[in-house]
Order: C-alpha cells, then sequence, then structure tokens
C-alpha cells in the first residue's frame, strides 16, 4: 500500500495502490489491506478494506493477491498451502520469486494484460 517498497517507506501519499484499492471498494469488492511498513492506523483511516498484520492471514479466503510495491518482504513470502487453486496473484513489480514457482496463476504486467489476470 506504501508508496514505495525500495528504498523501504510507511508514506501512503500519492501511492497508486491507494487510488487502486479505493477504486475496487467503489465498485464493490472486499478488500484485505496488508503493507510491510506502513501504519495500521493510516491503512484503517483509508476505509477501503480490513486492515492485517500477515500477509498470509490477509490472502486466507481471498480470491487474488494484489502485489503492487517492491517491498523486499514479497521475494520470500511463501502463501498459505491451503488456497484454492484459482487463485490469483498479480505482481506488478515480479518481487514474488518464491510465489512464481508455484502453481497458483501468477501473472505480471509484462506477461499478461491485466484484463486476462482478473477475468
Amino acid at each position: 500500500m506504501a508508496f514505495k517498497g525500495r528504498p523501504e517507506t510507511s508514506d501512503l501519499r500519492g501511492s497508486p495502490s491507494v487510488n487502486i484499492a479505493k477504486k475496487l471498494f467503489t465498485q464493490g469488492y472486499k478488500l484485505r489491506l496488508h503493507d510491510f511498513t506502513a501504519y495500521e492506523t493510516e491503512l484503517k483511516n483509508l476505509e477501503v478494506g480490513e486492515v492485517y498484520k500477515n500477509l498470509s492471514d490477509a490472502c486466507e479466503g481471498a480470491a487474488a493477491l494484489l502485489v503492487l510495491n517492491n517491498h523486499r518482504g514479497y521475494e520470500d513470502f511463501e502463501l498459505p498451502k491451503d488456497l484454492p487453486g484459482d487463485f490469483t496473484i498479480l505482481d506488478v513489480w515480479q518481487v514474488c520469486k518464491k510465489i512464481q514457482a508455484e502453481n497458483f496463476h501468477y501473472c505480471t504486467i509484462g506477461n499478461l494484460l491485466i484484463s486476462e489476470a482478473i477475468a
């Protein structure tokens, strides 16, 4: 959710992730928010979804994971084992090294149209 992950920042100002979350929320999507460095109170103040301290917990029961900044925490992140086979990951920074090798629908901006990823 923060503006960027490298260098690490908690700053939400001008963040494309925040704009995307607001747009999805207004279209009726139920969002689960997580950020490795942003302050929980600031994420809650966005009022666009439930805030999770743990990324694995945020994925539980979700249909997709949108990775919208390049924080190093995503490199070694492992998805929970009990996610459905049609779980989709959109990793716009191609930072999720471990997830790329798993059997989920993994896509990036560079290898797939976004419309195909969320269809």
